[in-house]
């Protein structure tokens, strides 16, 4: 068998799969440019839904780990059901609560957040509440918040502080914005 997975296991299949494929990668198992089991054939020698295949699939994409061309069994975006999607949408709009559109809390709809961390717990393992989740608008609203956190306006950052800043991006090959 290509895999092994424990259908068993506290491991969502999902990140069972994911983590194999990587772990191959990063071994040399699978080289670069090395054309993956199709979705099809994996789900049907392990047994399992192909859903499950897809999204380790496409988690390996997300993080570069895999590219997907167009016809080789990765999901086609021109197939997408704009008509059914957009059915939907209306359908909700009509039937949601007008209370769902008043301010919510400033870390998000609460029940996004926990939907959320229920899909990061089954896809990446991580466990994590609603409580530690923060919806929003973009990096730069992300950042900005960073370095509030980190840094108050007016206030003075002890050296040691800095030196330990630079550390850190030197180590990691990144930049500190002020």
């Amino acid at each position: 068998m290509w895999l092994d997975i424990d259908k068993n296991s506290e491991m969502p299949l999902i990140r069972q799969i994911y983590e194999q494929v990587k772990l191959m990668m990063l071994k040399g198992k699978l080289s670069a440019g090395e054309k993956l089991p199709s979705t099809r054939w994996l789900s049907e020698n392990l047994k399992i839904s192909r859903n499950v295949v897809l999204e380790a699939y496409a988690q390996l994409m997300a993080e570069g780990y895999v590219e997907g061309k167009r016809g080789s069994g990765i999901p086609d975006l021109e197939m997408f059901p704009k008509e059914e999607w957009g059915r939907l949408l209306g359908k909700i709009c009509r039937e949601i609560s007008p209370l769902s559109f008043r301010y919510c809390e400033a870390e998000g709809i609460i029940e996004l957040r926990k939907e959320l961390a229920k899909y990061l717990f089954r896809v990446r393992g991580i466990n994590c509440r609603r409580e530690q989740i923060m919806i929003i608008s973009g990096a730069t609203q992300g950042l900005s918040l960073i370095s509030k956190l980190l840094y108050s306006v007016g206030s003075v950052l002890p050296i040691q502080r800095r030196i330990e800043l630079i550390r850190f991006a030197e180590k990691n090959e990144c930049y500190i914005v002020e």
